[in-house]
């Protein structure tokens, strides 16, 4: 996939992104469950009440859970997926999906965030693992409608991820306002940037973060998903160059 703006940043990591174990000569299972070891916690936003909802299912998976802000949830899984690293011995590298619930707010906007990816193939160094979207949805109000062109992107070696989706006539950008030195982040995405076209309407992710925003990775527990608290813990990335050029 290739990202809408461009190149991020030098990608010059391990073969491995964190979560994601090679298992070399292992057959592909694409449908393998992660194994949850703990509870539903009441706190995550899934409404167990509402159970398997299979009449309108979540992205790429038939069910879901409804939660609290109405998005239908899948569980997470672990797949086996192809190394397909030309210089690599073959073999599968089992990796997680990443979906994550992201708060909303531009100053206009005010609701939710809800991407679904599923890992489709490791590149190794320096590209990465690469993600197919499954689909985004929005909670505007408390009613859930797709996200157009909703486009999930790992970012490279160095998982400087972004997601993005469009909306009368903008483009929303969810990405890091902080890095290490060694161009890494030490967070989930926590910022958000508006562009028309290819042109920044809204520069949210200066070292200030303008648009400050909370996204978290829903997990899988005891076959259920689990959405941690939307709360916002961000701090700078030790020994960021561009927190130090503004003076933080």
């Amino acid at each position: 996939m290739t990202p809408r703006f461009g190149a991020l940043a030098p990608a010059l990591g391990i073969a491995c992104l964190l979560g994601c174990v090679e298992a070399p000569g292992a057959e592909t299972d694409a449908g393998r469950p992660d194994a949850g070891s703990s509870a539903p916690d009441a706190t995550s936003g899934v409404d167990a009440s509402s159970g398997r909802d299979a009449s309108t299912p979540a992205g790429g998976d038939v069910g879901g859970f409804r939660d609290e802000r109405g998005f239908l949830l899948r569980v997470p899984q672990a797949r086996d997926v192809p190394n397909t690293d030309p210089a690599g011995a073959g073999g599968t590298t089992s990796c997680e999906d990443l979906d994550y619930v992201c708060t909303l707010d531009d100053g206009t906007l005010h609701g939710f965030f809800y991407v679904q990816a599923t890992p489709t193939e490791n590149r190794g160094m320096p590209l990465g693992m690469v993600y197919r979207t499954e689909g985004g949805w929005l909670s505007l109000g408390n009613v859930v409608t797709a996200a157009e062109n909703a486009e999930y992107d790992r970012g490279g070696n160095h998982a400087i991820d972004t997601v993005s989706f469009d909306l009368n006539g903008l483009t929303y950008r969810y990405y890091h306002s902080s890095l290490y030195p060694w161009y890494r982040p030490c967070h989930d995405m926590d910022c958000l940037e508006v562009y028309q076209g290819t042109s920044i309407v809204k520069a949210g992710c200066e070292p200030d973060r303008s648009l400050p925003v909370v996204c978290v990775n829903v997990e899988a527990r005891d076959g259920a998903p689990y959405v941690p608290e939307l709360v916002d813990t961000f701090a700078t990335c030790p020994g960021d160059p561009r927190a130090a050029d503004a003076g933080r």
